[in-house]
């Protein structure tokens, strides 16, 4: 008896897994999923919590930009190397890498951005590159940024080369310089195509992006210890692949090197502005350290004129922050006693509607007012004679 009842257990728990299994689809769910949290709008319940939503919204200038990096269906091993590289220049700590693939992210595609923008909401993150690989467009990168929750821009890039270590040859004699794995860079963009079409420029924009490290206030030359090479030029190599519209025509191939920076003595002096002693100009020397990457633009989607008007907006300097609060303060004079005087104006008052005592109330009041100081001194008077 108590086998029989262990096997029907067991049946019922597979019939019930089943039907849960036809009715809801794995796919259906997260995007379900997904498709609710973005919906729901978050409202902060204390003011701690409203701090923090506070932080998490569009700032106008946000100090670190982090990276989703994440991968689709398909893969390969090309593009698994190439965002390691992508990782590697930019700084893994400002990079969070996802190792899940995900099948339903396709940022160009109807309803193919609801689980992008979840994750990057959720990993607070204003950049994303999807690595995805198929027969049409094979090693495929998606680069794109997130603004206010929601897709902004997308821009798809072919692998066609990687290399860890860089390209050129190097002398085995020679030591490699080291470079900081967090420095910020210097980007050098070089190739008409960079300003000729709207693919051109907004890849510009987004390699600015990818690779342009923290925002800081001042930098020390003498602390620029790599260069981030990047040129638009014609490909050298194979034909131009799928993934490339034929709408607009080819701008060729996107060549990034990733370079260190080496000072030697190059014998030329400069004058010092305070008069002093010469200033001793360094010769610089590139060396390709790597990774270096061949990229090849393919598909992409700008913002809306809306949408990309808001989104670059610039923080005034301190002298226009001051000419704009001067320019808002009106009516107002400066005084050597006074300091600031300001002049108000106020509005014409109404007085049919001013609420006032009634006569008849008033002449009442003062009658009986004046019958009880006539009582009292009636009251004194006798008791005076008294």
């Amino acid at each position: 008896h108590t086998t029989a009842m262990a096997i029907s257990r067991r049946s019922t728990n597979k019939a019930t897994k089943a039907a849960h299994k036809a009715k809801k689809p794995m796919g259906a769910v997260t995007l379900a999923q997904a498709g609710a949290s973005i919906a729901a709008t978050r409202k902060p319940k204390t003011a701690r919590g409203a701090r923090i939503l506070k932080q998490k919204e569009p700032q106008l200038v946000e100090k670190v930009k982090r990276a989703l990096m994440l991968f689709g269906g398909k893969s390969s091993q090309l593009l698994k190397d190439a965002m390691l590289g992508i990782a590697t220049v930019k700084g893994k700590e400002d990079v969070v890498r996802l190792a899940r693939r995900n099948d339903g992210v396709r940022p160009l595609e109807a309803g193919g951005e609801v689980l992008l923008e979840k994750l990057a909401r959720q990993w607070e993150c204003g950049l994303f590159t999807l690595a995805t690989h198929s027969k049409k467009r094979p090693n495929n990168i998606t680069v794109g940024r997130v603004y206010d929750g929601n897709l902004y821009d997308v821009l798809e890039m072919a692998v066609q080369r990687y290399e860890a270590n860089g390209f050129a040859e190097k002398d085995a004699s020679v030591p490699i310089p080291n470079v900081a794995p967090n420095s910020k860079p210097m980007m050098v963009f070089s190739g008409a195509g960079f300003e000729r079409s709207a693919r051109g420029k907004l890849a510009k924009n987004v390699l600015v992006d990818l690779f342009r490290g923290r925002i800081v206030d001042n930098v020390n030359l003498a602390g620029v210890d790599r260069v981030v090479l990047c040129f638009l030029g014609p490909d050298s190599g194979a034909a131009a692949g799928n993934n490339v519209s034929d709408d607009e025509p080819d701008e060729g191939v996107v060549y990034v090197r990733h370079c260190a920076v080496v000072l030697k003595k190059s014998g030329q002096n400069a004058p010092s502005m305070d008069g002093g002693r010469p200033i001793h100009l360094p010769y610089v020397h590139l060396v390709d350290v790597g990774p270096s990457f061949e990229f090849r633009l393919g598909r992409y989607r700008l913002p809306p004129p809306e949408v990309a008007k808001e989104a670059c907006r610039r923080s005034l300097k301190p002298s226009d922050k001051a000419a704009e609060r001067k320019a808002s303060l009106k009516n107002t004079e400066s005084d050597e006693l006074e300091g600031r005087v300001g002049r108000m104006y106020a509005p014409r008052q109404d007085l049919s509607d001013l609420q006032a005592v009634s006569m008849k109330r008033m002449a009442a009041r003062e009658r009986r007012l004046a019958r009880r100081e006539r009582e009292d001194e009636e009251e004194e008077e006798e008791e005076e004679e008294e």
